[in-house]
């Protein structure tokens, strides 16, 4: 859920809230006056951001520890259990979704969480089948080395840049449960909630690879989701 925790500014969190706004244009609007829940919100720069705007924002994240935006009155910083039941006009998860251990759990929380007419703002990238899908992009610009290479030989070289001791993907700092956009669509659809809005980014904006189901595995660069209850 979570990020490297570093000094934040207003320029920073202004830039979390403008770069939320290009995902969903119409966020600004849709959280003003409301209550959102940040789910998995790290350093909390877009959940402060927000706070200008929603009547309260809850910045929920599995290390809560890390979040070093300023703080104002209308913002509660916690676990996911800090959020009561039913309150939620809006459940915003913004690069996050493809770190979750177990996102059939975080999937049912959401649904508690949220009021009856409420929404879930979903956006995560790149995905698992994306050319750096493993996230390993910070060491090689080799594409598809997770698909190609197996995961031990990734994991030794891995080491070299990171002392974290990972063996898999799943234990990298922060955590790859390898969520595809097949896989996402799916969950949501056990979850049972009904898609509003449905984009899948291509790679360098060209579209035509989308058109097969391969490739939009191996060409969505980011996957954008507005949710509702059935």
């Amino acid at each position: 859920m979570a990020r490297h925790p570093n000094a934040s500014s207003n320029s920073d969190c202004h830039s979390r809230l403008a770069s939320a706004l290009e995902v969903f244009p119409t966020l600004d609007r849709d959280v003003s006056g409301k209550t959102v829940v940040d789910y998995g919100c790290g350093r909390g720069l877009l959940s402060a951001d927000l706070s200008s705007l929603a009547t309260l924002v809850y910045a929920v994240d599995i290390r809560p520890e890390i979040y070093t935006a300023a703080r104002p009155n209308n913002v509660i910083v916690g676990g996911p259990n800090i959020v009561p039941d039913g309150v939620a006009d809006i459940v915003l998860s913004i690069n996050s979704f493809e770190h979750y251990a177990e996102p059939e759990t975080v999937l049912k929380h959401w649904r508690f969480l949220l009021k009856p007419e409420g929404k879930v703002y979903l956006s995560f990238g790149p995905p698992w089948y994306h050319p750096y899908g493993a996230h390993m992009h910070f060491f090689t610009r080799i594409p598809w080395i997770h698909l190609w290479c197996p995961e031990r030989f990734v994991m030794v070289w891995r080491s070299r840049y990171r002392a974290d001791g990972a063996k898999r993907y799943e234990d990298v700092e922060g955590g790859l449960n390898r969520m595809s956009v097949s896989r996402c669509d799916h969950l949501l659809a056990v979850a049972g909630f009904d898609v509003v809005n449905s984009r899948n980014v291509p790679i360098r904006n060209i579209h035509w690879p989308l058109c097969t189901s391969i490739g939009r595995e191996l060409w969505t660069s980011r996957v954008d989701r507005i949710l509702s209850l059935s």
